[in-house]
């Protein structure tokens, strides 16, 4: 377990370099605004590569590393079945993307001038849906090493590559971006062991256990793309780039736990049915401790730096977004908690648990900043709506853990059980 928590701590610690390399090659290549359209066009992409995926990434990753535990042929089932189902979730959505790029350019960019980066979605949706299936099916056959390099190379690898060689727009760096994502993933996927043989037991499991957890993954999305999104509609995408900077450094500090999530799931999982409830709790209160700790100095010097950090890292012209940046990033503290232990929920709760809490996040989210929207209430205010709803969230991670771990009888089994049968 120590040498998959090390090499996915390292593959997460290159992508979240990659993603800041690429907010400042846009920055230095295309200047404020584009450097507004690509921080909300990634943003706009996180809310929705998961309609593409279906959250199946974790869907197969759980039944493969049960179907390799038995020695079952099942394992080798999962990935064409999850291929299926993405393709066309992914056709669908493609289809509307291109039949209506204006409105909904009008409604992810705040204005419909900005349609020329709704056509790249597709590719992109293409290529982020395949990735999550080869990956979920490395992580279920233990294969973390593998896994990690693909997502070393999808997500720091072709970003920077994309823009280097195709900067001179940002459509053009999606579209790359797109190809790239598709043909690593495909490369990937080439060297899984499948079967096509009845797939429609795995796909039927793949859809009870993911899709439910496909609201919670779409609204956590949407609650990290609309503090930027509704800031464009009451300022100017200069204004809304910044705070989606701002957001997006909290989602790296998450990032940045990742890989706990990674490996506890299965280790919860494992706890669990054998029973060992003590050495779970044990392992989450550690997780909790090292992570608040860890966070909360992260937090303070970012506060105290906060203009030095964003004039050294995208350049004097940006200094106002030190002010965002302040204001949002205490939300790091409640997502990193979430990033690190919302893995052992999904563990033992088929129910999406966790997509309940998110809904009760934003539910607490939409009402303010949505108010605050009408009222052209300043941004900053808007992105204060988005650090509360984090901080809700996260209690509510806190108290699930807290009843998960404290069960007394320690022989509960998963919910519900596998069937060896499927």
């Amino acid at each position: 377990m120590k040498r998959d928590f090390t090499t996915t701590f390292i593959t997460e610690a290159l992508v979240v370099a990659g993603y800041l390399l690429t907010f400042r090659l846009v920055a230095n290549a295309l200047g404020t605004s584009g450097f507004g359209e690509y921080a909300l066009a990634r943003r706009t992409l996180a809310v929705l590569v998961p309609l593409g995926a279906l959250s199946l990434d974790v869907a197969v990753a759980r039944y493969v590393a049960y179907a390799v535990s038995e020695g079952s042929e099942r394992a080798r089932r999962y990935a064409p079945a999850g291929i299926a189902l993405v393709l066309a979730a992914v056709a669908i959505l493609s289809a509307v993307l291109l039949l209506f790029p204006g409105p909904l350019a009008a409604l992810f960019f705040g204005s419909d001038r900005y349609s020329n980066l709704v056509i790249p979605m597709p590719l992109l949706l293409l290529g982020g849906s395949l990735h999550g299936i080869a990956y979920g099916h490395l992580r279920g056959r233990s294969l973390i090493l593998w896994a990690n390099v693909l997502m070393a190379l999808n997500q720091a690898v072709i970003p920077v590559v994309a823009i280097v060689l195709f900067g001179s727009s940002v459509e053009n760096i999606l579209l790359a971006m797109g190809i790239g994502w598709t043909a690593v993933s495909l490369v990937f996927l080439a060297f899984v062991p499948m079967s096509l043989g009845d797939p429609w037991p795995q796909v039927k499991q793949l859809v009870r256990y993911g899709v439910p957890r496909l609201p919670g993954d779409l609204l956590r999305l949407t609650v990290f793309a609309l503090p930027s999104l509704l800031v464009a509609h009451v300022a100017d995408i200069t204004s809304a780039g910044g705070v989606a900077f701002a957001v997006a450094a909290v989602g790296m500090l998450g990032t940045a736990l990742a890989p706990v999530g990674f490996v506890m799931l299965p280790v919860a999982a494992r706890l669990m049915a054998q029973g060992s409830i003590p050495e779970l709790r044990r392992h989450v209160v550690q997780i909790a401790q090292v992570t608040a700790i860890a966070l909360f100095v992260a937090i303070v010097i970012v506060e105290l730096f906060a203009p030095q950090i964003v004039s050294l890292y995208l350049g004097p012209r940006f200094a106002g977004t030190a002010d965002s940046l302040r204001v949002i990033v205490p939300a790091a503290l409640p997502w990193g908690l979430y990033m690190s232990l919302g893995s052992v929920i999904d563990a033992h709760h088929v129910n999406p648990v966790n997509a309940r809490n998110m809904g009760i996040a934003f539910g607490v989210f939409l009402p303010v900043a949505g108010a605050l929207t009408l009222f052209h209430a300043p941004a900053l205010w808007i992105a204060a709506a988005f650090v509360l709803s984090l901080y809700v969230l996260g209690a509510l991670t806190l108290l699930e853990i807290h009843s998960i771990t404290a069960l007394r009888d320690s022989s509960l089994p998963l919910e519900p059980e596998i069937n060896p049968q499927l």
